[in-house]
């Protein structure tokens, strides 16, 4: 559906599932890769390169990674 200012209805953002590769791993390779938005769900990770950083969803077991690549945390 559609949602006024959505990073998706933009073509800025994707939801990410996974197998074979751990969260963590994920995180950090988003980090290096200049994602800006992420958003942490039960299933699926959210991904987005929206201009300033952003962060939600239960994201305090990667904390330190989101610190050392610019989040506040």
């Amino acid at each position: 559906s559609y949602k006024p200012g959505s990073q998706h209805n933009l073509g800025n953002a994707a939801d990410v599932t996974m197998s074979g590769i751990n969260r963590a791993e994920f995180v950090e390779a988003a980090g290096k890769a200049g994602i800006n938005g992420i958003g942490f769900y039960n299933t699926f990770i959210h991904v987005d390169v929206r201009n300033y950083k952003a962060k939600w969803g239960p994201y305090g077991q990667y904390a330190s990674i989101l610190r050392k690549h610019g989040w506040n945390v």
